[in-house]
C-alpha cells in the first residue's frame, strides 16, 4: 500500500486546569529573571505523551526595554519563562498560550548559543512567518540547544485583560508517518476542499460574521486522494464546529454526506452504532463540551487543546465524537460484515472519493456578552479516517496523522456587543390616581430615539406606548386600579434604544416596572356618641382593613389636638355637639388620603327647675318620663311632658331621652302647699311636713277648745282629737303614707293644712 510519508512528532503538553481567577504566580519581568517551569520529556517512540502544565499571570508585569525585538515587548507589560528540553532529539518545539479571560496573548521563543540572556535569537516558526505568535505555534529545535526562552505580552490591540492569569502549554515532536493527503502544515487545506455558505437567516455578507440566533446553510465538497499512498480505502469523517455553534439542536440525522454518490451513515458517540479508532493516535485528544457533547482536538493544528480528556486516543478505548461513516462489506477476514459499527467494517471500497455535505446550522445565543466574545468562533473542520484508522482493514505501514481540512474563518458578529447603548431608567411606583414622572435616557448620551411599550395588566388603566427623540423623555402615564382595589399592582414596561444592529436586529431590551399601590381609602362613616358613655373611643377604618402598610395620623378640627393610629379617644373634654376630625391615611412608601370623620357627642341637660308646685326639665327638644322616687322610681303615669305638677308632694326626677341617649336628673322633693285655708293668722304653723305621722300645731294664742282631725286624700277621716286651753298641739296622723289635710276648728276660726306622711 502507497503512503505519503509526512513528519510527525512526538508531544508533551500542558493540560488545562481551570479557567477562573486563580492566585497569581507571577514570572520574571525580564530575561534574567525568567521562572524555569519545566523540562520537556520526549519518548521517541511516540507511543506516550507527558504531560507537563503551568498557571501564570501577567498582573504586575512591566515593559521590559532590554528585551530583543519580537512583539514589542520594550512597550507592553512583558512575562518571561524559562523552558528546558531532554536529551531526545526532537524536531520542533509547540506552544501554546490560554489567557483565562478574553485578552489575546503574544508571545515570541527565543535560544541562546551560549547559554544566557545577552545574545537571545528568536525563532520563526515553521512557515516562516515570523516570530510573533498568537496561536498554537510550531517552532524548529535548534540542534545542542536543551534551554528556551519565551516573552509574553497581552495584544495591545487586542481586547482588554480581564483575568490576568493563563495557561502555558509546551511540547516537542520527532517524526512520525502520516497515511493521508499531501505533506504540509496544519491549515493547509487540500487544494479541492470547497465550503462556503450559501443562505443565511439575515441576509448580508455570507462569509459572516454572522449573528447570535441566525441559522445558516453551507455546502462542502472535497475529494480524499491520498496520492503517491499504498491502498487507503476512504471510511469517514468526524467534522469539529467552532464553540459558537449552536450543536444540541443540530440535526445530526438530517444532513448526511455523500461520497461517490453513496449516503453515509450517521454514528453517534455512546450508542450501538459508535465509531471508534483502530490505531493508536496520540496527537488527537477528546474532550466533553459545556453540554456534554464529545469534541475532538488535533494537537498539532488546534490552538487549545488544554481540556482533554486524555492524552491521545489509544485503539483500546479511543472512543470517536459524531460522525459520518461509509460501511461496506469487504473480503478481509477480520472484518464483520453484519456489524453496524464503523471499526468492524472497512470504508466506501475506494481510496478515492469526491464528498459533498450540504447542512444547515445555527448560531448560539449568549447571556453574557463576554461568553460570546470568548466562544466567537465559528471555524469549521474535519479529519478524514481511513479503513486503516477507523475501520477493520489493517494496513502495513503505521499511520498517525490524519491531515485536518478547515472551512473558512467564520465567527460570530460580537462588534456590537460590547457597550450597546442601553436605556436608563429603573422600577419606580405611583398612588394610584397619581401622574407618572419617569426619566428616561440612553445609557451612552447619544440622541438614538428611545421606545417604550407596555404589558397589558387587566387590572390597570392609563399606559402609554411612548417614542422619545434625541435620546431622552419623561413618561407621564396616569395609571388606576380598577377590580381589583385594595391589591397592589405591578405594570411591566419595556424599553430600548431604536437603533439597527448589524445582524437585523434590535438593541437589547431593558424591563422596568411600575408598582401601583391604591388608595388608602377611609371607609365613610359619621357616628353619635352619648356623653355619658365618655370615655370611649372612636375607631378609623380604612378600605382595604389593611393597618399594618397604612398608617393614620388624626386631627380634632375644634381644638388642633392630633394623634396618630386607628382609634381616637374620647373623654369629657370634648364639647357636646358635631366633633369632627381630619384623617390623614398614608403608606410607608408616602402615598396619602385626607378624609374627614364626624362624630356627635350628646350631652343631656339633667338640670330641674322647682317652681311652686311643678318641676321643669331644662333641656328640650327630648322625650321626658316623670319617675317617683319614693316608689322605685316607678314611672308617674301620662307624665311625660317636659314640665310635670304631681298631683301629691313626694320625690320626684326626670328620665330624658335624646337622640337615642338616656340620662336621669337627681330626685327632687316636692312639697305642696301646706296651707289650703287660714282664718287663724299668719302665726299658725304645721310641723314637721313631710311627717312619719306626728306633728305640732302651733296656735297665734290660747284657744279654749280646739279639733283636730286628718282626712286621707279620699276624705276619710283617719283621726280625730279636741284640745282645750291649748296653744300647742302634739297631733299624730293615723293611717299609712299618703297626703292626708288637717284640719283645725275653733268657734269662729278654721284652718286646713296639706301634711305629707312619709
Amino acid at each position: 500500500m502507497k503512503k505519503a510519508i509526512l513528519l510527525m512528532f512526538a508531544t508533551v503538553f500542558l493540560h488545562f486546569i481551570n479557567t477562573q481567577a486563580q492566585d497569581c504566580t507571577m514570572p520574571g519581568n525580564t530575561c534574567q529573571e525568567a521562572m524555569h517551569v519545566f523540562d520537556l520529556v520526549t519518548d521517541p517512540l511516540y507511543l506516550t505523551i507527558h504531560e507537563q502544565c503551568t498557571d501564570l499571570c501577567l498582573e504586575g508585569a512591566t515593559p521590559d526595554t532590554s528585551a530583543v525585538d519580537g512583539c514589542g515587548f520594550n512597550q507592553s507589560p512583558t512575562v518571561w519563562v524559562q523552558i528546558g528540553t531532554d536529551n531526545v532529539p526532537p524536531v520542533a518545539l509547540i506552544t501554546t498560550i490560554v489567557p483565562h479571560g478574553i485578552w489575546k496573548p503574544l508571545w515570541s521563543v527565543f535560544y541562546s548559543p551560549t547559554n544566557n540572556c545577552n545574545d537571545l535569537i528568536p525563532i520563526n516558526n515553521f512557515e516562516n512567518t515570523g516570530n510573533c505568535f498568537d496561536g498554537n505555534t510550531t517552532t524548529p529545535i535548534i540542534n545542542n540547544i536543551k534551554t528556551y526562552w519565551i516573552a509574553i505580552i497581552a495584544d495591545p490591540n487586542g481586547p482588554p485583560v480581564d483575568n490576568p492569569n493563563f495557561t502555558l502549554c509546551a511540547f516537542t515532536r520527532v517524526e512520525a508517518l502520516t497515511c493521508i493527503g499531501p505533506t504540509g502544515g496544519c491549515y493547509e487545506n487540500e487544494p479541492s476542499l470547497r465550503w462556503v455558505a450559501t443562505w443565511r437567516e439575515n441576509g448580508g455578507d455570507l462569509n459572516g460574521p454572522f449573528c447570535p440566533g441566525e441559522t445558516v446553510t453551507f455546502e462542502m465538497s472535497y475529494i480524499f486522494e491520498p496520492i503517491a499512498s499504498q491502498v487507503a480505502w476512504f471510511h469517514g469523517i468526524i467534522p469539529d464546529f467552532g464553540s459558537g455553534w449552536d450543536l444540541v439542536n443540530f440535526d445530526w440525522d438530517g444532513y448526511l454526506p455523500v461520497a461517490n454518490g453513496t449516503t453515509a451513515t450517521f454514528h453517534e458517540e455512546g450508542s450501538d452504532c459508535e465509531a471508534v479508532v483502530r490505531r493508536t493516535f496520540p496527537h488527537l485528544c477528546t474532550f466533553r463540551d459545556e453540554f456534554g457533547i464529545l469534541r475532538m482536538r488535533h494537537i498539532e493544528c488546534d490552538d487549545d487543546f488544554t481540556d482533554c480528556l486524555t492524552t491521545g486516543l489509544s485503539k483500546d478505548q479511543g472512543v470517536l465524537p459524531n460522525g459520518y461513516f461509509w460501511l461496506t462489506n469487504g473480503n478481509s477476514p477480520t472484518c464483520l460484515n453484519d456489524s453496524c459499527k464503523p471499526g468492524n467494517r472497512w470504508g466506501i471500497g475506494n481510496n478515492t472519493a469526491q464528498v459533498t455535505w450540504t447542512y444547515t446550522i445555527r448560531v448560539r445565543e449568549f447571556e453574557d456578552p463576554l461568553e460570546c466574545e470568548r466562544n466567537k468562533d465559528l471555524k469549521m473542520s474535519f479529519l478524514a479516517f481511513s479503513d486503516d484508522g477507523a475501520g477493520c482493514w489493517q494496513d502495513s505501514p503505521s499511520c498517525l496523522l490524519d491531515k485536518k481540512q478547515y472551512s473558512p474563518p467564520y465567527v460570530i458578529s460580537t462588534d456590537e456587543l460590547f457597550n450597546l447603548p442601553e436605556v436608563i431608567v429603573g422600577d419606580s411606583f405611583v398612588c394610584e390616581g397619581e401622574k407618572l414622572s419617569i426619566s428616561v435616557q440612553t445609557s451612552d448620551g447619544s440622541d438614538q430615539d428611545i421606545e417604550v411599550w407596555f404589558a397589558e395588566n387587566e387590572f390597570v388603566t392609563g399606559m402609554k406606548n411612548h417614542t422619545f427623540a434625541g435620546g431622552s423623555g419623561i413618561m407621564d402615564d396616569t395609571l388606576s386600579i380598577i377590580g381589583s382595589d385594595c391589591e397592589q399592582q405591578e405594570v411591566k414596561y419595556f424599553a430600548r434604544v431604536r437603533k439597527l444592529l448589524n445582524c437585523g436586529v434590535m438593541t437589547p431590551v431593558d424591563t422596568f416596572s411600575v408598582t401601583v399601590w391604591p388608595k388608602p381609602l377611609m371607609t365613610a362613616q359619621a357616628d353619635t356618641i352619648c356623653n355619658g358613655n365618655l370615655p370611649s373611643e372612636l375607631e378609623i377604618t380604612n378600605h382595604c382593613g389593611d393597618q399594618e402598610n397604612i398608617h393614620s395620623n388624626w386631627t380634632h378640627v375644634a381644638t388642633g389636638l392630633t394623634g396618630s393610629g386607628y382609634v381616637i379617644p374620647l373623654n369629657s373634654s370634648f364639647e357636646h355637639g358635631l366633633n369632627q376630625f381630619i384623617i390623614d391615611l398614608f403608606y410607608d412608601w408616602g402615598c396619602t388620603e385626607t378624609d374627614t370623620l364626624d362624630i356627635e357627642i350628646i350631652g343631656i341637660d339633667t338640670t330641674v327647675l322647682e317652681q311652686v308646685d311643678t318641676l321643669t326639665s331644662l333641656q328640650s327638644g327630648a322625650l321626658y318620663q316623670w319617675l317617683n322616687c319614693n316608689d322605685g322610681f316607678m314611672k308617674v303615669p301620662d307624665a311625660t311632658d317636659q314640665s310635670f305638677t304631681p298631683l301629691k308632694s313626694g320625690s320626684y326626677a326626670v328620665e330624658i331621652t335624646l337622640n337615642q341617649c338616656i340620662d336621669t336628673s337627681l330626685c327632687h322633693v316636692l312639697i305642696l302647699t301646706d296651707i289650703i285655708e287660714n282664718n287663724f293668722g299668719s302665726d299658725l304653723s304645721v310641723y314637721p311636713n313631710p311627717s312619719q305621722g306626728k306633728v305640732k300645731i302651733v296656735l297665734p294664742g290660747f284657744f279654749d277648745e280646739i279639733e283636730v282631725s286628718a282626712k286621707n286624700i279620699s276624705g276619710v277621716t283617719t283621726s280625730r282629737k279636741t284640745y282645750q286651753h291649748a296653744e300647742l298641739i302634739d297631733f299624730e296622723i293615723e293611717g299609712p303614707p299618703d297626703i292626708y289635710f288637717i284640719h283645725i276648728a275653733s268657734p269662729g276660726r278654721f284652718a286646713m293644712v296639706r301634711i305629707l306622711k312619709l
